[in-house]
């Protein structure tokens, strides 16, 4: 068997998450207009019924919403990368990630300057935050380290605080 993915895999993921997203963006939509519909009954109520009513269409408004953050993809990713709940202004990230061959990277290591085929990608980010939720990206730079120059970079801190151990990764993306 090849060790090349195949094409229709490929395609499949790419309409899954496609579809995946349209499916999240109709949820929030749909949960907007239920928002916008239930501060309306709650204004015009005039009884207990009406209440319930409103009440009960905003609780199914949370769910859409709910249901249309979480299936999307795009925003899942964006939560995904959230800081502390008080974190206000530029905040920095740094997210690693081991990559195979399979991924047929063109880079060169950042340190010893040696072509690389599996290895470690780490990627910076500068972002703008409000109560730790990114709001926009300012600036993103990534470096690619070769498997040996990953292992030094993410050896055990002077601290003692030990980090796995980049053949463990290796072993889980194969």
């Amino acid at each position: 068997m090849s060790e090349q993915p195949s094409t229709i895999v490929e395609l499949a993921d790419t309409v899954s998450e496609l579809m995946y997203e349209i499916v999240g963006w109709i949820l929030l939509f749909i949960g907007l207009i239920g928002l916008l519909r239930s501060f309306t009954m709650l204004f015009d109520a005039t009884g207990v019924p009406d209440l319930v009513g409103a009440f009960t269409v905003l609780a199914l408004t949370f769910v859409c919403l709910s249901a249309g953050v979480f299936v999307n993809p795009r925003l899942r990713r964006w939560l995904n990368r959230r800081h502390s709940v008080s974190t206000f202004g530029r905040a920095q990230t740094v997210d690693s990630r081991v990559f195979g061959a399979e991924e047929r990277r063109t880079e060169t290591c950042v340190r010893c300057e040696s072509r690389v085929s599996t290895g470690l990608l780490r990627r910076f980010r500068e972002e703008y935050a409000v109560a730790g939720i990114p709001i926009w990206t300012l600036s993103e730079n990534q470096n690619c380290y070769c498997r040996s120059c990953g292992l030094e970079e993410i050896s055990p801190s002077p601290s003692g605080d030990a980090e796995p151990s980049i053949e463990e990764f290796v072993t889980e993306a194969e």
